[in-house]
């Protein structure tokens, strides 16, 4: 299990400040914790340091190999868990419009805007939405914002909705090399082959 906190962190700087304060290089650093692949070893404490982001076990070993203070590593991990939360609530607080994301097949995402009369109005942007998936016959997903999303089957049935959460995006995404990304591989109208805001 990974846990990341993006941009500057209380982890990352406080384990730059310990190595650059023993005056260890980060090569040697890696060596110390037993990387074979420095390369690899390298990538893995840059990320930490730079993002905050961290393998339990490499942490473990960085804890042992600069001699961190346990209860500072465990502050510092935890400051970062407050300030990624609030800044997860100001992101998903912030107003997007609203969008109807059209699922044709797996993997192939269209994007269709509400029309101006319902684009400000959730439960028009939802029988638009209902009313276009049936009429395609495709699957479909409206992004109300970036908490709200609501899911509707090929017959234009809403079917669930979704409530975001950290880590958790509530619109379509796909897996790209371990990490969940947001997707949009059309739009109608003339801008094609434009990827999605994240949520």
């Amino acid at each position: 299990m990974t846990s990341t906190i993006r941009g500057s962190s209380h982890l990352g700087q406080y384990v730059r400040e310990a190595r650059e304060g023993r005056g260890l290089q980060r090569p040697e650093v890696v060596r110390l914790m037993g990387y074979r692949n420095v390369a690899k070893g390298l990538r893995r404490l840059d990320r930490l340091e730079a993002d905050g982001d961290y393998h339990p076990q490499v942490l473990e070993k960085l804890v042992s190999v600069l001699d961190l203070d346990e209860d500072e590593v465990r502050r510092a991990v935890e400051r970062d868990r407050r300030d990624m939360e609030r800044a997860w609530e100001d992101w998903a607080d912030t107003p997007v419009p609203m969008e109807l994301v059209l699922m044709p097949m797996p993997s192939v995402c269209i994007a269709v805007p509400p029309p101006d009369d319902a684009a400000g109005d959730p439960d028009l942007a939802e029988r638009f939405a209902c009313q276009t998936a049936r009429d395609k016959g495709f699957k479909a997903c409206l992004v109300v914002s970036r908490r709200l999303s609501v899911w509707i089957d090929a017959k234009g049935t809403v079917t669930h909705r979704t409530m975001a959460r950290p880590g958790q995006p509530n619109a379509p995404f796909m897996r790209l090399r371990g990490r969940g990304r947001p997707f949009v591989l059309a739009r109608e109208g003339p801008e094609v082959l434009r990827q999605r805001p994240r949520f």
